[in-house]
């Protein structure tokens, strides 16, 4: 039973630590897009591509959470080619 329990606190704590990168990784990701966003209304910077002049749409900064959003809908769209 003892062997049991450590395997179970070595498996909480490597989830604990994946968590822990993974927020450290959407954390990197979202601030990598913000300073894009940033850099193409800076004054002299490069602008929005030429898809969101057409479209008249303007992106906002993100939330680390965002990209959670767009994982899911993203494994949604596994399909879109056959369907």
């Amino acid at each position: 039973m003892r062997a049991g329990c450590a395997i179970a606190a070595t498996w909480r704590r490597s989830f604990e630590a994946t968590r822990r990168n993974a927020k450290a990784i959407l954390e990197a990701f979202t601030a990598g897009i913000n300073a894009y966003i940033a850099e193409t209304e800076r004054p002299g910077g490069r602008g929005l591509p030429v898809e969101f002049q057409i479209a008249g749409f303007k992106p906002e900064t993100w939330a680390s959470e965002d990209c959670l959003n767009r994982m899911a809908a993203y494994s949604m769209t596994g399909n879109a080619g056959v369907s």
